[in-house]
């Protein structure tokens, strides 16, 4: 089994697994555009394009021979959209791959929109939303070019944002249409990877002769993990929230790059940092204290290193006083609650989860199991066992580094609510110090 990672145009890349031993072909193919690009007002529209990109053809067979020849037992597929990716996938025989590899390349830009087929998959894409939707009162907001944006997303049992329902039912041809032209792009190409019964040199080929034909040039667009760097001094930001009652906060800790070089070993000590981290804002501010309905730890990485550490808080407007009141004994235990036994607990939850880890290889192995036998294993053994070492190999006291000092920049401070609160950010850098 060979792995390959071919550099494409506008810094996307190629990831090729090649396995001999098996029969099938399976593509994933990913695009930086998700329901962070949503329209104000449509939130959900990313998720209706996806299913106007990969379902809309379909309909429109006009025999049942046609749809079989489609959704034969020697072709899978599938499609997702998160908040800041769009997926579609598939998997076929050896002999049928570049087959239905053309056939989904081809809704990139050839796709037909129709009045009726819109109307038909708002049902759709509605009856999914309410299925999935646990609660009326999750929030979510952006940093994007100096403004805050309230994203007002229903999340579901996954935690991917399907949409607004009220929403959905706005959506028109011309907004799916426009979406895609704007964001299914070169640009926006984020990775293709292929594994199973192909050679590095037959993937590029097909990937240049099949997909980049239907994607528009288009213009850099999507969300950035950078943003916050935009920001030279710390500052609090304020918006009025759509929602009354409900407030949100969110406690942005930028890192500089240069602390430390960004490795395997670096990462995962910082998710189990993280994990840490999450649950114990959860459990003072959430279940010790009462006052919030969400409460988590996040951070982000760059290609430099850890770029920046988030704290966010969402709950109801009038407890929004005492969460900032609470704000610094929070962080002060969390530096100082941290032992050895919590990062042995920490780092074995991580161990067990490793399967689940966000790895650049993970997509080269997403068979479904009745297709075990055709596909084969064809995941990357060697990374998922550096990563397995990296975690396993990690130390208290690397990892207690992370912790005390996650809190060290000067924050930025995001607040969304009906009522503007009185922060007093002088004075809370003064007590998280």
């Amino acid at each position: 089994m060979k792995s390959s990672i071919i550099p494409l145009q506008h810094n996307a890349k190629l990831y090729v697994c090649t396995n001999k031993q098996v029969k099938g072909i399976f593509v994933d193919i990913n695009f930086n555009a998700g329901s962070i690009n949503d329209p104000k007002g449509k939130q959900g529209l990313a998720h209706f394009c996806e299913h106007a990109i990969f379902s809309f053809p379909t309909k429109r067979f006009a025999t049942r021979l046609e749809k079989r020849k489609y959704k034969s037992s020697h072709f899978n597929s599938n499609a997702y959209t998160s908040c800041f990716n769009m997926n579609f996938n598939l998997q076929a025989t050896r002999d049928n791959f570049e087959e239905y590899f053309e056939y989904i390349c081809h809704n990139f830009d050839q796709l037909i929109v129709t009045k009726e087929e819109v109307e038909q998959e708002k049902n759709i894409v509605g009856t999914e939303i309410k299925r999935r939707v646990k609660t009326n009162k999750l929030q979510s907001f952006i940093i994007r070019d100096k403004k805050v944006y309230d994203c007002k997303q229903l999340k579901n049992s996954f935690g991917l944002p399907d949409g607004i329902y009220e929403d959905v039912l706005t959506i028109t041809p011309k907004d799916v249409e426009n979406f895609i032209k704007t964001y299914i792009t070169k640009q926006n190409l984020n990775c293709v990877a292929i594994t199973g019964n192909i050679t590095a040199r037959e993937a590029k080929k097909l990937v240049y002769k099949y997909l980049y034909p239907h994607l528009n040039d288009g213009e850099k667009v999507g969300f950035s993990e950078n943003i916050i760097s935009k920001f030279s001094k710390s500052q609090v930001i304020y918006e009025k929230s759509v929602e009354k009652e409900n407030a949100i906060m969110d406690i942005y800790f930028p890192k500089s790059s240069s602390n430390q070089k960004p490795s395997l070993k670096f990462l995962h000590e910082n998710l189990i940092a993280h994990s840490y981290m999450s649950s114990k804002v959860l459990s003072i501010i959430r279940e010790e204290y009462g006052l919030s309905y969400f409460s988590g730890m996040g951070f982000m990485f760059n290609l430099q290193g850890l770029s920046c550490y988030t704290l966010n808080i969402e709950c109801l407007e009038k407890n929004l006083e005492k969460v900032i009141s609470t704000l610094p004994d929070c962080i002060h235990r969390i530096k100082s609650e941290f032992s050895k036994e919590e990062f042995e607990l920490y780092k074995n939850r991580r161990l067990l989860m490793l399967n689940n880890d966000v790895v650049p290889m993970r997509n080269l192995k997403r068979t479904l199991p009745e297709t075990d036998e055709l596909f084969g294993m064809t995941y990357n053994q060697k990374y998922l066992q550096n990563v397995w070492n990296a975690t396993k190999n990690a130390k208290y006291e690397d990892v207690k580094k992370i912790v005390d000092h996650f809190s060290d920049e000067k924050p930025i401070v995001v607040i969304i609510s009906d009522q503007k609160p009185q922060f007093d950010l002088k004075n809370f850098i003064k007590q998280i110090k």
